[in-house]
């Protein structure tokens, strides 16, 4: 699959999990359109493949070990957000479940 094709999974799930969720430009740069929560951005995508998701450093502390375990997350120590790679469709369903607790812990 394409990346386009995977970025374009993600986002369809991604807005399926809320209806409160939309698209607008990013505060914070990004490639296309983020996602939103009310006033809080919620993720926005980087190129090669990977999301920026603000899980707020709460649900971070907590999943810290999880995380840190995962090859496909990294994060600044300081940061709300964590950087989610993805390259293949079954790594979508994983994305989504922190994108589920990111939503969460930014309502």
């Amino acid at each position: 699959m394409t990346r386009t094709t995977l970025r374009q999974q993600l986002s369809e799930g991604i807005l399926a999990l809320d209806e409160g969720i939309e698209t607008r430009p990013s505060r914070f740069g990004g490639q296309g359109d983020a996602f939103w929560i009310g006033r809080r951005e919620l993720a926005h995508f980087h190129p090669g493949n990977e999301l920026d998701l603000r899980l707020t450093k709460p649900v971070i502390r907590e999943l810290k070990a999880e995380l840190e375990a995962d090859p496909r997350v990294s994060w600044r120590a300081s940061s709300d957000w964590v950087e989610v790679r993805f390259s293949r469709k079954s790594h979508l369903e994983r994305v989504l479940e922190l994108v589920a607790r990111a939503l969460a812990a930014n309502r």
